[in-house]
């Protein structure tokens, strides 16, 4: 568990990195990450905002399962070989505006509370529409 505010700004991961059911209990950051290798934090819990602006991830990622309790931020993110976000529950606000994904786009089941920023998104070169999700239901 983090207790306090997680700062992981300008980090190189540059391992495989499980954060898998670590509980987040404060604001985190991950803003200009590197992830190098594969990454999961599935059944993770982010009880505070947290931000992924400009992270980069070069492999596999995995936030399913996961738990954003207040705003999630992906702006500038760049995922190079897919994401998933199968069974995600976004419980406020979720930003991923200018967000960039190569590779598989997993969705199924992601829930988010509020609103959904997704201008400028590109999902394997092609605009990704908000309006994607509400159709899914």
């Amino acid at each position: 568990n983090f207790e306090r505010k997680a700062m992981f700004k300008y980090s190189r991961f540059e391992e495989n990195t499980d954060f898998s059911g670590s509980t987040f209990d404060d604001d985190t950051t991950f803003k200009y990450a590197k992830f190098d290798s594969n990454i999961s934090f599935s059944k993770t819990k982010f009880a505070e905002i947290s931000t992924f602006k400009y992270a980069k991830f070069k492999k596999n990622v995995s936030f399913a399962n996961a738990i954003f309790e207040d705003s999630a931020v992906f702006k500038y993110t760049e995922f190079n070989n897919g994401v998933s976000f199968n069974n995600t529950n976004f419980e406020e606000d979720l930003d991923i505006k200018y967000m960039n994904v190569s590779g598989d786009f997993n969705i199924t089941n992601m829930k988010v509370g509020y609103d959904v920023d997704s201008k400028y998104t590109k999902i394997n070169g092609k605009s990704f529409n908000k309006y994607l999700l509400e159709e899914r239901e």
